[in-house]
């Protein structure tokens, strides 16, 4: 092996150190201790308290949690992968800093080796890894929490580069950094992120093969997309226990298809996806897309921070308005439903990125420029249907994911990518001289018309009223026009200075490190100046502010005094569909999760939003006594809130909460007399609604063979010990009988095992979504465990996938050097 060349390394390791540097002075609150209140992260923290808790203290990872919609797989919310090997990796990094300065760091460094990789030069590289790291975008991800996407994006630029190396022949180098890109930003587990990069690969892949064609060179196409193939099955290999358990999980949600023929809305359900309508519920508009240029032409966010605002500022005092100094105003008016800011790119970046589609020639253009565009046009969801509704139906996967407006995330990496390889190869005088100025004219040209467009036409030209015509309106009218004429001369004045500069380089006026350095100094302004607006350091908070948030109120202290098992709570104070945080404390009958269980979905649709409407007559005539007999009567009408065993209601207003003791509930267990036999989801879940589901037990027929025959409804059973992945039971039964537990149905075989007295007893399908058991006579012991086979099973391939590919990785370097030795 050779010695290593001290001179060649030290460059890179002082880009390294500046860009850790740059991580901490950004991050630089988080260094003293504070830290940033991430609504995501508050509510993941309330989603995983229960296997938090459990998991310090059992050898045995949690797997299911009953803390929301009743119960569910813990897939999604937190599971480790401890088969992985490549988490040792990534710790490397991340441990020179608290998150979200780890993450950034690591974004900032895996984008600089990426860049590297496409043969950029070190400094624009260096450049590069922190402008890709620091997009607005990025910004509105950490302040809401979304970390799992920001990890993800550290490893685009690597997967990028290790596709385009292997494209261009370096087998020995592009295929290992491919393998360790795409495996790395598979372990962070978003898939719906990954899709959408590797739809930004799919451009150069068709350039490839219509340069096969035209080269003849089919042998070495074969054995480039052979080894492509091998790596992608390694990389998906060592994630396994998530892709498995993911694949598995999804079918059983709402984006694996409907149960029902019909939905909430009578509309036909899909029976493969999300329904159109709710996949694409968060679709960018036009506009929304023309703030990735100009961030203040749909009015920013939802609630837009005043104080670093100048345009709001000064439109306020304008209309005699006192500022406040925590003010923030709902300017946004987009097609979104909300937002939390713009997901700009830069202007002073997409000068150059079409500055290179003017100047630049060869694959890498095409691939950059049309990908680019393929993902903003499909971030437009429903307002740009011609092209996205045949990929909803077509296109495998695609139905499954949600809020297509967040795919700008990965158009946002590709046009930085792109950017700064221009500026390198203009740094590097490797471009067409004679087409120099004429692409600088052409870029800015376009920009200014833009920006000029949108500061004298489209104040008069948009109605951003909304439909609404209140004096309110009229205000924020007049706030959202101030903000799009501001912003988008703050663009001409960008693009001006960036065509200045660009001036003075095309005729030999300034050296190319003057140009570099103006450039990236121009660049930064521009991209942290909008990132001001969304987080900065005075949106840090004391660590202990951060852990007051999960205080148990005076409600959730009551109720915590009942210590019997496998109840639930329904708090009615909030939205209860949207809001993890009771769920820190409680088990919940609502909750949060991007992606619950379909049948849950299917009750909360059909029956507990029309019960809840019930529950509001009933508390009309409450007088106050939970245990009066007519109050209790009058709760037996809550069917399906019952069978759910939600014992307690959190009612009133915030800060003023009370519980409702409902002794109505029907316990974590109960024995049924009657059978209802059904021949279709449709019937099954109506059923809920007309029978007495504490004498019967609403079942499909196709558990007729499994169920047989009810008992007399004699006996009990009930629940002793409550684990996540364990529950215990006795039952007592002079005859056999049929038990339906208020625990809810994930199945079949998918890892709920039932057994009596040690023996094995088969599960069936009770009430649409819960369980049933048939039980023998006598005292018995009955046992359910979560064993699911798609997590041992990917445990142990994670660990051979990500051994193997660890082994390649080690090869492939041994391999490079032996060849340079030689």
């Amino acid at each position: 092996m050779k010695n290593i060349d001290l001179k060649q390394i030290t460059p890179h390791l002082i880009i390294v150190a500046a860009l850790w540097l740059v991580s901490v002075l950004y991050f630089l609150p988080v260094m003293q201790g504070k830290t940033i209140i991430q609504s995501d992260i508050q509510s993941w923290e309330g989603m995983a308290q229960e296997a938090i808790q459990y998991n310090e203290n059992h050898s045995d990872p949690a797997l299911w949690s009953n803390s929301m919609f009743g119960g569910m797989p813990l897939y999604q919310t937190i599971m480790t992968p401890n088969g992985n090997l490549l988490r040792y990796l990534q710790a490397i990094p991340h441990a020179l800093g608290k998150s979200p300065l780890n993450v950034f760091f690591g974004i900032m460094l895996f984008s600089y080796l990426g860049l590297l990789l496409f043969g950029i030069n070190a400094y624009v590289a260096g450049l590069g890894g922190v402008v890709i790291a620091l997009s607005t975008g990025n910004m509105l991800l950490v302040e809401a929490g979304h970390m799992t996407k920001l990890m993800v994006i550290s490893y685009a630029a690597l997967t990028m580069a290790g596709l385009w190396l292997s494209y261009k022949g370096n087998l020995w180098l592009g295929i290992p950094v491919f393998a360790f890109g795409f495996a790395m930003q598979i372990m962070n587990n978003h898939v719906q992120m990954s899709y959408y990069l590797m739809i930004g690969l799919i451009p150069l892949a068709i350039i490839q093969i219509i340069n096969t064609i035209k080269s003849g060179q089919w042998k070495q196409f074969a054995i480039v997309h052979a080894l492509l193939i091998l790596a992608t099955v390694l990389g998906l290999m060592a994630s396994s226990t998530t892709l498995l358990t993911t694949q598995e999980y999804v079918g059983q949600t709402m984006r694996g298809g409907s149960v029902l023929s019909t939905s909430n809305t009578g509309n036909e359900t899909n029976k493969s996806g999300l329904e159109w309508d709710y996949a694409n519920q968060w679709s960018n508009g036009w506009l929304d897309l023309c703030a990735t240029i100009i961030p203040g032409v749909s009015g920013g966010a939802s609630g837009e921070k005043v104080k670093d605002n100048n345009a709001l500022k000064s439109e306020l005092r304008k209309q005699r308005i006192p500022i406040q100094s925590n003010m923030r105003l709902p300017t946004y008016w987009g097609e979104l439903p909300f937002t939390g800011g713009p997901f700009y790119f830069g202007i002073v970046l997409v000068f150059f990125f079409l500055l290179g589609l003017f100047l630049l020639e060869g694959s890498i253009k095409w691939w950059f420029g049309i990908s680019t565009v393929l993902l903003c046009l499909m971030s437009l969801g429903r307002h740009f249907e011609i092209l996205n509704r045949i990929l909803f139906d077509y296109l495998p996967y695609y139905n499954k994911f949600r809020a297509p407006s967040s795919i700008l995330t990965i158009s946002g990496v590709l046009c930085s990518i792109f950017s700064v390889y221009t500026l390198s190869k203009l740094y590097i005088g490797d471009f067409n001289k004679e087409k120099l100025w004429r692409s600088f004219l052409y870029s800015g040209g376009i920009l200014s018309g833009l920006c000029l467009f949108f500061y004298a036409i489209g104040p008069g030209f948009f109605n951003m009223t909304g439909g609404q015509e209140t004096q309110e309106t009229a205000i924020l009218v007049g706030l959202r026009k101030a903000m799009m004429t501001s912003d988008a001369m703050r663009g001409l004045l960008f693009t001006l200075v960036t065509l200045g500069i660009g001036y003075l380089y095309s005729k030999s006026k300034i050296k190319p490190v003057v140009f570099l350095a103006s450039v990236s100094v121009l660049a930064l302004v521009d991209i942290i100046g909008i990132n001001q607006r969304y987080l900065d350091h005075s949106d840090y908070v004391k660590s202990k502010t951060k852990e007051s948030t999960h205080t148990p109120r005076p409600v959730d202290q009551q109720i915590l005094q009942d210590k019997s098992p496998g109840y639930r709570v329904m708090d009615l104070t909030m939205d209860p569909y949207s809001n993890a945080m009771p769920s820190y404390y409680h088990h919940m009958v609502g909750g949060y999760h991007p992606a619950k269980l379909r049948r849950y979905q299917d009750l909360i649709d059909r029956c507990l939003e029309p019960e809840r409407g019930m529950l509001q007559s009933i508390l009309q005539t409450f007088t106050g006594d939970p245990n009066d007999s007519n109050f209790v009567s009058s709760m037996n009408q809550l069917k399906v809130y019952n069978m759910l065993n939600t014992k307690y209601f959190i009612l009133g207003e915030r800060g003023k909460e009370m519980p409702l003791m409902n002794n109505a509930a029907n316990g974590s267990a109960w024995i049924v007399s009657n059978i209802h036999w059904v021949n279709s989801g449709d019937e099954e879940i109506a059923a809920l609604n007309s029978q007495n589901l504490k004498t019967t037990a609403v079942i499909h027929k196709e558990w007729e063979k499994v169920v047989g025959e009810t008992g007399d409804g004699q006996g009990s059973i009930s629940l002793q010990t409550y684990e996540p992945n364990k529950l215990e039971y006795m039952s007592n039964t002079a005859s056999p009988q049929l038990a339906v537990l208020s625990e809810i149905w994930y199945g079949p075989d998918l890892g709920w095992e039932a057994s009596i007295d040690g023996k094995p007893i088969e599960l069936f399908r009770v009430n649409y979504a819960l369980r049933g058991i048939k039980v023998p006579a006598g005292s018995h012991k009955v046992v359910l465990e979560f064993k699911p086979a798609s997590f041992k099973t990917g445990e142990l391939l994670s660990l051979i996938g990500s051994g193997v590919l660890l082994l390649f990785l080690g090869l492939a370097i041994w391999m490079r050097n032996r060849n340079e030795t030689k």
